[in-house]
């Protein structure tokens, strides 16, 4: 079997390997970064496919059977911290849709403001139309 391929991290530049990984809540399989040599301290179980493709699984209450190795996910190893997210500038003539329905809420009020529907002048009593 060839050895899995090592790539640099994109925020620290230590090498990892990825790794298509499954979860027991059904969710899609993702790849996901691990460190490139075996950790007993890891929690992923890997194996690698006829096709050379890594493929784990998260390791729960189970341990990790004889054919697969175990690898210490790439998150909290790293020393890299994520940037803050910069706030996107919006383009001219865009507006979000939670501003416009503010927006558009505020201007029915006002108009339901102006149709001046009277409340009747004693509480039970009933208002005829004027003939």
């Amino acid at each position: 079997m060839p050895t899995p391929r090592q790539v640099a991290c994109r925020r620290c530049g230590k090498p990892v390997i990825f790794a298509v990984v499954s979860n027991k809540r059904g969710e899609p399989r993702k790849r996901m970064p691990l460190d490139p040599k075996p950790d007993p301290g890891g929690n992923v179980a890997v194996m690698q496919d006829v096709t050379g493709t890594l493929t784990g699984r998260v390791l729960g209450k189970s341990a990790a059977l004889g054919y697969e190795a175990v690898h210490m996910p790439h998150f909290p190893t790293t020393t890299c911290l994520l940037p803050e997210p910069q706030p996107v500038p919006v383009p001219e003539g865009v507006t979000f849709i939670d501003a416009w329905r503010k927006a558009r809420a505020a201007s029915a009020k006002g108009k339901r403001n102006r149709r001046q529907r009277a409340a009747p002048s004693r509480p039970g009593m009933i208002r005829l139309p004027p003939r």
